[in-house]
């Protein structure tokens, strides 16, 4: 066994991407604490806490500071702190705008540095995608955010290494960042298949959705799609059920949109949950209709669940989706094609249940709690943590 090490984590997730991320991390001898330092949960209200992951401690700043002086000073400050009281040899970051940014400060500080490209290339490409808000108003090819766009590239090279949500995510930070390949490692996060298990069939009452999508409510998840769908289909099933789940900032766009098109009776929004599986069992089809995606946990969440999926064919998604074998990719992006498919599948159950199947053996065979601890283990001797 190596040395005893503490992990410093910078980033605000949500308690399941938390559980994603962090289960097999924790599980690794050489690992004693994990510390997360986050925004406080009054600030990030949907963002909650796990309360069962062994060895995390999350910090955060007062929720009266936070509120004062915004989301960015504390968090660093507390980030400053952490890093003189624990040591940490291992620093990790969520999101480069900001949390990037406070590690590659702290990485002169002796201390390595992994960065979490959970976003793709939206973490560094300037535009209506990217993941901060801020930086989305900014006009690629202006000169500042030709300048901002060439700092965060600078900026991802430093890190020790970066941990990949995929291949197009590889792609672009070979080609494009101009990042070293032996840096680059898939560490994509595991899916608890205790909770999210395959169902043990098709019947009526158990299978109360015919198409549901787990999503945050933002512009480019582009969930009008998912209701325009559900209007194609209804022509041919006037009982169709779908259900989103989540929340965001459309929530009152998109409902009106179901109200405006007659179909307040076939969709429901549950709004966020911090327990989607139970929705994801008594569903059939799961769609993802984002116009940008890194990789979608979600979509893997229903796949372990024994779930057929119809997604945008964007970002990472061709890595987990196999055409006709695990579900259907959308090139076009039209809500047609997204309807086409889930009537081919709501026609015939076989084919759903066989697709299905697929699904959760490819979840089983590549997202379980064991293969992403292996590929930490392979991470820390990599970067020369263990000896």
């Amino acid at each position: 066994m190596g040395s005893i090490m503490n992990v410093l984590t910078v980033g605000t997730i949500r308690d399941n991407m938390a559980k994603t991320k962090l289960q097999a991390l924790v599980k690794l001898g050489e690992v004693e604490k994990v510390i997360n330092i986050r925004d406080h949960p009054r600030v990030k209200p949907f963002h909650l806490i796990p309360n069962d992951l062994p060895k995390v401690e999350f910090i955060y700043p007062p929720y009266v500071i936070q509120r004062s002086l915004g989301r960015v000073i504390p968090k660093f400050v507390m980030t400053l702190m952490y890093m003189f009281k624990v040591r940490p040899k291992l620093i990790m970051s969520f999101s480069m705008v900001p949390n990037g940014l406070f590690c590659l400060f702290f990485s002169f500080f002796n201390v390595r540095w992994a960065h979490n490209l959970m976003c793709g290339k939206n973490e560094i490409i300037l535009g209506p995608n990217h993941q901060n808000n801020r930086l989305k108003k900014i006009k690629k090819d202006s000169l500042p955010g030709k300048m901002i766009e060439r700092f965060l590239k600078f900026s991802l090279r430093r890190a020790d290494f970066i941990i990949s949500m995929g291949s197009d995510s590889r792609r672009f930070l070979v080609n494009e960042v101009g990042i070293n390949r032996n840096k680059i490692l898939d560490i994509t996060g595991s899916i608890d298949l205790k909770r999210f298990s395959a169902k043990k069939g098709f019947d009526k009452k158990r299978d109360y959705y015919d198409l549901i999508t787990v999503s945050n409510l933002k512009t480019h998840k582009r969930i009008d799609r998912f209701i325009t769908a559900v209007g194609i289909l209804k022509s041919d099933y006037p009982d169709i059920k779908g259900i989103i789940i989540g929340e965001g900032n459309e929530m009152a766009s998109l409902k009106e949109m179901v109200e405006r098109l007659g179909l307040d009776k076939n969709i429901e929004f549950a709004g966020w949950s911090s327990s989607p599986e139970t929705y994801l069992k008594k569903s059939k089809i799961f769609l993802l209709t984002s116009d940008t995606e890194g990789l979608s946990k979600a979509t893997l969440e229903a796949m372990a669940c024994g779930l057929p999926v119809i997604c945008s064919d964007v970002g990472d998604m061709a890595d987990i989706v196999k055409d006709g074998e695990t579900g259907y990719l959308i090139r076009s992006l039209f809500a047609s094609e997204f309807s086409g498919k889930a009537k081919r599948l709501l026609s015939n159950p076989d084919l759903r249940k066989r697709i299905g199947q697929s699904a959760q053996n490819f979840v089983l065979l590549n997202y379980s709690v064991e293969q992403e601890r292996k590929k930490w283990e392979d991470l820390i001797y990599n970067v020369g943590l263990k000896r």
